[in-house]
């Protein structure tokens, strides 16, 4: 694909180099998230996921199975309606396949991690 780009997209590849990462940070092992102590950092997050984003992926993958073109649910308490977004479906049922792979262990520190989210059904 560089070379395609290369040859024929040169303004594009120009600025993929430009903003592959404009953060600046070259960031030091130590100052990555101890797994050990992850879940009282990403608790809060996967919360907002399981409250938000969770109930919407659920309804639009089951609207895309069921070949419907919008679907209707209920997110925070309040009702949701919008069309199916295919790509989103895919995006579960990657999330599903990628959670199968995992090893034994890994898996339970998965569910342990987002019990009480609401992002357990993501798993499957």
């Amino acid at each position: 694909m560089p070379a395609l780009a290369n040859e024929h997209y040169e303004r594009v590849r120009a600025w993929i180099d430009r903003v592959e990462d404009l953060s600046g940070l070259l960031p030091d092992q130590d100052e990555w998230l101890d797994l050990a102590a992850s879940d009282v950092e990403l608790k809060p997050l996967l919360g907002e996921i399981g409250r938000f984003y969770a109930p919407f992926l659920l309804a639009n993958a089951k609207a895309v199975m069921a070949g419907d073109d919008a679907f209707e649910t209920e997110i925070d308490g309040r009702p949701w309606s919008q069309p199916t977004f295919h790509y989103q479906a895919k995006c579960l049922q990657w999330i599903r396949e990628i959670f199968g792979t995992l090893p034994p262990d890994d898996k339970v520190r998965a569910h342990t991690l987002l019990e009480g989210t609401g992002c357990e059904p993501l798993l499957g």
